[in-house]
């Protein structure tokens, strides 16, 4: 039965490990891109808009992390909740 909660503890412990994965490779490169100062990091672009586009992808870097966050807050207590009520 998928709607028991020893399955949904299962599957909310699955979608938590795909999280914390995902957590760990955005992390990375977060690390990756403040190895460098801006200033290191413009001066290693060839253009402007080379520039413009690390910074953008490190805003979405970390608008990521933010969001599994916020998800792994809610799995988390989804997978509370569903514990409580397979023991209540």
């Amino acid at each position: 039965d998928t709607g028991s909660p020893e399955v949904q503890v299962a599957l909310l412990t699955e979608r938590i490990t795909k999280i914390q994965t995902s957590l760990a490779e955005l992390l990375r490169q977060r690390r990756n891109f403040e190895d460098f100062t801006l200033v290191e990091t413009l001066l290693a672009r060839e253009s402007l808009a080379d520039f413009f586009r690390a910074v953008g992808q490190y805003q979405f870097i970390e608008d990521s992390i933010h969001q599994f966050f916020a998800e792994m807050r809610s799995a988390r207590s989804e997978t509370e909740s569903a514990l409580d009520h397979s023991s209540g």
